[in-house]
């Protein structure tokens, strides 16, 4: 069994989490940190590997396909003008310089950042949960200053983990890694390089859920996407050190209306400048 704790930290407005039965998955542009899933990609690949996937063989295979696309008319005449090796390893070469020097080029790399960053804003969406209940910070910035409450959930349960296959990036928690901001290399970069962050934020203690936006359950004004969270994967709800006993009622009618009662509540007090759960 894995000892892991899951929190997330909410304002008391986000009691419709409890009502509902859903949970927001945000899209990377709406969070704090503008670096988001913005990957600084300086190059699509080195010198080498791009020697290694334009290699002759795979070049001359590729002029061959080109060729015969061309028409009818003039295929035949083109091969024949290639059938001179010469002149065949001279377009070969032209070919390769040209390709390595667009893949090198400024214009690429900033286009490609700009679509990637561009493909998962509109694409990915992000479930941040915290590994601790008792930060002050997260109290203050995440859940209003205290009058908020924060859900804690189960490690284990199956909403956690829903990929679809061994090699899915998707769908299943991951503990982010802090760092400094890395500088890539597209041929080179892999799934988890989006889970990442710079160490500015690592009192977060931040894991990490992506999902395709496309499956959302809901969604409402075309940009706020929800997904169905089953109340088995929570196990408490800890109140805030000002939270209101308006809110305090509110959920725990909520918990007695929908059965519940494995979700235990708790309180936070602040006892010499630290928070304890009560």
């Amino acid at each position: 069994m894995v000892d892991v704790k899951l929190f997330k930290y909410v304002a008391s407005e986000r009691i419709d989490i409890l009502e509902e039965g859903f949970i927001r998955f945000t899209q990377p542009e709406m969070l704090n940190d503008p670096c988001e899933l913005k990957p600084n990609i300086l190059s699509l690949a080195n010198e080498f590997q791009i020697n290694k996937e334009l290699s002759d063989d795979k070049l001359n295979q590729v002029l061959d396909e080109e060729i015969d696309k061309l028409p009818i008319e003039i295929r035949e005449q083109a091969k024949l003008i290639l059938s001179n090796n010469e002149l065949r390893n001279h377009v070969v070469a032209n070919v390769f310089e040209e390709t390595k020097n667009l893949i090198q080029s400024d214009y690429v790399v900033k286009n490609i950042n700009s679509v990637i960053h561009s493909g998962f804003e509109k694409n990915i969406g992000i479930l941040s949960l915290g590994g601790m209940n008792d930060s002050m910070l997260m109290w203050s910035h995440y859940a209003d200053r205290h009058t908020g409450f924060v859900i804690e959930f189960d490690f284990e349960n199956s909403f956690f983990d829903q990929r679809k296959h061994k090699d899915d990036s998707l769908r299943h928690i991951v503990k982010v890694k802090y760092q400094d901001m890395l500088q890539y290399n597209l041929y080179d970069m892999k799934a988890e390089d989006l889970m990442t962050k710079s160490k500015e934020w690592k009192q977060e203690n931040e894991y990490r859920m992506l999902v395709a936006l496309q499956d959302a359950d809901k969604v409402i004004n075309d940009n706020i996407y929800l997904f169905k969270l089953p109340f088995d994967a929570i196990t408490s709800i800890i109140f805030g050190s000002k939270s209101s006993d308006i809110l305090k009622d509110k959920v725990d009618n909520i918990i007695k209306l929908k059965d519940k009662d494995h979700i235990k509540l708790f309180e936070t007090k602040i006892r010499q400048g630290k928070i304890c759960i009560v």
